[in-house]
């Protein structure tokens, strides 16, 4: 019994390691994505140390688009962001949904001073879409 047991334990270990160590042969190719909308921005200044959820929320070109990474330089008070996502290359053996629902990064900001902070999010080009927070003592 105890035997058999091992012997289970051995190939379901083994079946184990196999299926996790096999790779997809999925290729991607990643490109910028322009915002298509903000949530959480305050509209009314806030106070400094208020810990604030900004959402940021962008559209893939169809369902197979996800998230990559995003870019940030901060200079001062100001923050450009540029937003990137994956799309499987041209000829992948892939079926993509043409709809796509918004992604949405979530960027927690906290401001340690007052003033005015920017926040320019690549739209195009060299278009930028920028939305301000004022921050008071």
């Amino acid at each position: 019994m105890k035997k058999s047991l091992l012997v289970f334990l051995a190939v379901f270990i083994c079946l184990g390691i196999n299926a996790c160590s096999e790779n997809s042969d999925l290729v991607e190719v990643e490109v910028p994505t322009s915002v298509s909308a903000f949530r959480n921005f305050p509209e009314v200044p806030v106070k400094v140390d208020t810990a604030l959820n900004l959402q940021i929320l962008f559209q893939t070109e169809n369902g197979c688009g996800r998230y990559s990474r995003v870019d940030t330089a901060t200079v001062g008070k100001t923050f450009r962001l540029q937003y990137f996502v994956k799309y499987p290359v041209e000829g992948s053996d892939v079926v993509c949904s043409e709809v796509s629902k918004p992604l949405v990064f979530t960027k927690p900001f906290r401001p340690g001073e007052a003033g005015t902070y920017r926040f320019r999010i690549w739209k195009t080009g060299e278009e930028y879409e920028e939305k301000t927070i004022e921050v008071v003592e």
